[in-house]
């Protein structure tokens, strides 16, 4: 069962939206048709995709300090629909504050993210599905749209990135 999130009420500035789009736009700068990946067995998919907790209301981001997101699987989206062609999304799920993922486009390849996630931000390390090089990059949370659906494409992404990286992440 997946519970719905609530969407944070925060004033958006034309910068900070700009600051998004140019964050989805430089990651998914190398898509390019027909992502890869492994399917999850039925069983899997619904306990791996078991959603908890809600995004902390917005005033009560001070700052100075730093929440952790609750453990779980997450969808964030440029758009609050999932599926739309050209919007660049966000899967990932955390565990005990570290957190394995991707970001994607639709009928497009995926790059992997691993790294820290907190209530307002992730800080994550992304890594070039084609050269293998990584760098560093912060997600404002705040500025993407929190998605409550998964789709089989969400599933078989987090599935090949969190079995390439939760040795390296997780110990596991």
């Amino acid at each position: 069962m997946l519970n719905s999130f609530s969407r944070p009420q925060a004033k958006r500035t034309q910068a900070s939206g700009f600051v998004a789009k140019s964050i989805f736009a430089t990651v998914t700068a190398s898509c390019t048709l027909g992502a890869v990946g492994i399917e999850l067995a039925a069983g899997q998919a619904e306990h791996k995709f078991r959603l908890i907790g809600q995004l902390p209301p917005a005033d009560t981001f001070t700052g100075t300090e730093s929440q952790l997101l609750a453990d779980g699987v997450y969808l964030f989206g440029e758009d609050p629909e999932p599926e739309q062609v050209g919007k660049a999304y966000m899967v990932f799920e955390v565990r005990r504050g570290r957190l394995i993922g991707a970001f994607y486009m639709p009928s497009s390849s995926f790059d992997c993210v691993f790294g820290n996630a907190q209530s307002e931000r992730l800080d994550v390390t992304i890594v070039n599905s084609y050269e293998r090089t990584t760098y560093p990059y912060s997600v404002p949370l705040l500025d993407l749209h929190p998605i409550d659906s998964f789709s089989a494409n969400d599933r078989r992404i987090l599935s090949t990135c969190t079995e390439t990286y939760q040795q390296q992440v997780w110990n596991q």
